[in-house]
């Protein structure tokens, strides 16, 4: 179905561009699978497997595909795509986020985003003092983050009801 699908690509590129084979590039399968058999970006990869097997299982799998195809221009490995996904499950699933957040951390340890994402996911479970220990770790970084410094600041002043 997607090598018909590809013919069928390349067939509406010749008629609209009125070239044929050889005068305009084809699509080809490695375009969008760049190697693996499923092309679909890393970010979706880990929030799926986080939500049917857990974040566990999730962290194994990106680990896996980290280590198989790094380096290869098949998936984005850069340290947004974590903070993407953690940011997105911080909310209804704290425990995730931050699961991701280590992880990340664990490859981008200079990572001040990875911090902050790291810290919006503990004030989600109520971890306000390991939030603020996170936002000093990020201001030790890049100590002019004028994110971090406010972040840090309101919720030093925040006294939050239990």
């Amino acid at each position: 179905a997607m090598m018909a699908m590809t013919d069928d690509i390349n067939a509406r590129i010749h008629a609209a561009t009125g070239k044929g084979a050889g005068q305009v590039t084809d699509i080809q399968c490695a375009y969008c699978h760049r190697g693996v058999p499923v092309p679909r970006p890393i970010g979706d990869i880990v929030w799926q497997a986080t939500r049917e097997k857990g974040v566990a299982a999730a962290i194994d799998q990106y680990r896996d595909l980290r280590q198989h195809f790094y380096g290869r221009s098949t998936y984005d490995f850069g340290e947004d795509t974590l903070i993407a996904v953690a940011n997105q499950m911080a909310n209804a699933r704290a425990d995730d986020a931050i699961a991701l957040m280590k992880l990340n951390l664990e490859f981008y340890p200079q990572s001040v985003r990875s911090y902050m994402a790291l810290a919006f996911a503990q004030t989600r479970k109520l971890d306000d003092m390991g939030a603020i220990a996170t936002l000093e770790k990020a201001l030790e970084i890049e100590p002019e983050n004028s994110a971090a410094k406010g972040r840090l600041e309101q919720l030093k002043s925040y006294h939050r009801q239990r």
